[in-house]
């Protein structure tokens, strides 16, 4: 009796059209699972975007993750998906950190190490109510880089404005601004 073969070629050529077939349907998941966590991040940031801009009138958005309000004078940045550090178009990560507030301006941070959101303010003279830009008892760390030596004033409110605490001269900053003064700021004065 002779035993049928079955010729060798066939089956492993279906098999290897199996299993390149299935690599393609994996990958392809695959992708459409990464565009729609990277929509559903976009949307995030576009919803805290939207959220600052109904807490604070007279906002612009000027690009996907910054506000600007009083023609520039003051700017809150939001970290993109997948950041710890706000950073605007053409800013680039500095090491882990790193202060990045721009030439002319103060900042806060949300948190320590210059992380989280960054509210920048430009304009001398003026106390700023954090609370309208929802930062209020928020800022953990900031960068003051005004020009001429500047100083910048932190203020709570306890009824009155009550000065929590004044940069050095500019260039100067501070990853945390300590235990007794970290997330009770209300007000800021530049210059």
């Amino acid at each position: 009796m002779q035993q049928s073969r079955r010729p060798q070629g066939r089956t492993s050529a279906r098999l290897l059209a199996a299993i390149a077939t299935g690599i393609l349907l994996l990958s392809t998941m695959i992708g459409q699972q990464a565009a729609a966590a990277h929509e559903n991040s976009q949307s995030g940031v576009q919803a805290q975007i939207d959220t600052i801009l109904a807490a604070t009138p007279g906002g612009t958005q000027i690009n996907e993750n910054q506000v600007s309000w009083e023609d520039g004078a003051v700017i809150m940045t939001v970290p993109l998906p997948g950041e710890r550090y706000a950073l605007g178009p053409g800013e680039e990560v500095g090491a882990s950190g790193t202060p990045d507030c721009d030439y002319t301006f103060t900042c806060l941070y949300e948190h320590e190490q210059f992380e989280g959101r960054r509210l920048d303010f430009s304009k001398c003279g003026v106390i700023y109510d954090l609370g309208n830009w929802n930062f209020n008892d928020m800022a953990s760390s900031y960068h003051n880089n005004q020009s001429g030596g500047a100083r910048t004033t932190v203020y709570n409110w306890e009824g009155r404005w009550v000065q929590i605490w004044i940069t050095r001269a500019a260039p100067t900053w501070s990853s945390n601004v300590g235990e007794d003064k970290n997330d009770i700021a209300d007000g800021i004065k530049p210059c």
